[in-house]
């Protein structure tokens, strides 16, 4: 096979594999995930999880809304944890306090 028809080919894979219905909301759904100090944060749609084995059970962290949208959970070199959270159009950053009780506006 020649290079240009290997291009063609699987670019028209591609095409057909995004234009598959529902193929975004896959991407989309993927688990915003972080870990810190043994322990694993999840976010999702107006809430926080978190986790003491690895992911196999969750439990509820934080309540913030259902207005509120998890964008992004990360973690420092010090092992701080973050959050990036939307709220109607705007976005703002919390850090856990070091007893990982709240979350605290950066």
């Amino acid at each position: 096979m020649q290079r240009r028809d290997f291009l063609k080919l699987s670019g028209a894979a591609l095409g057909v594999m995004l234009l598959r219905p529902g193929f975004f909301d896959r991407v989309g759904a993927a688990p915003i995930e972080t870990q810190a100090r043994g322990l694993r944060y999840r976010g999702r749609r107006g809430e926080i999880l978190i986790s003491t084995d690895a992911g196999k059970t969750w439990k509820l962290h934080t309540r913030l809304g259902s207005d509120y949208e998890v964008l992004d959970l990360f973690t420092d070199y010090a092992e701080r944890v973050y959050a990036q959270v939307g709220f109607q159009g705007f976005i703002f950053h919390l850090t856990l306090s070091p007893s990982g009780e709240k979350w605290l506006t950066v």
